[in-house]
C-alpha cells in the first residue's frame, strides 16, 4: 500500500511540473512577459541582470 501511494505521489508531482511547463510555453510563445522585460532594461542598463530577475520572477529563460 505505501508503494502505491509514493507513485500516486510521484505522478501529481510530475503532472505538477508538465503543467508549469505548458503554461510558461504558452507565456513565451504570446510575448507576455515582453513589457516586463522592456521595464527591466531600461532600469538596470544590464541584459544579464535583467535576464537573472525576469527568470528568477517567472521561471522562464529568455531562450528559443
Amino acid at each position: 500500500m505505501e508503494y502505491l501511494n509514493l507513485i500516486i505521489t510521484g505522478q501529481v508531482y510530475l503532472l505538477l511540473i508538465v503543467f508549469v511547463m505548458m503554461i510558461a510555453g504558452m507565456i513565451k510563445e504570446n510575448d507576455l512577459f515582453k513589457d516586463l522585460f522592456c521595464f527591466f532594461e531600461q532600469n538596470l542598463k544590464s541584459k544579464k541582470a535583467v535576464v537573472a530577475i525576469v527568470s528568477a520572477l517567472t521561471g522562464l529563460l529568455p531562450i528559443k
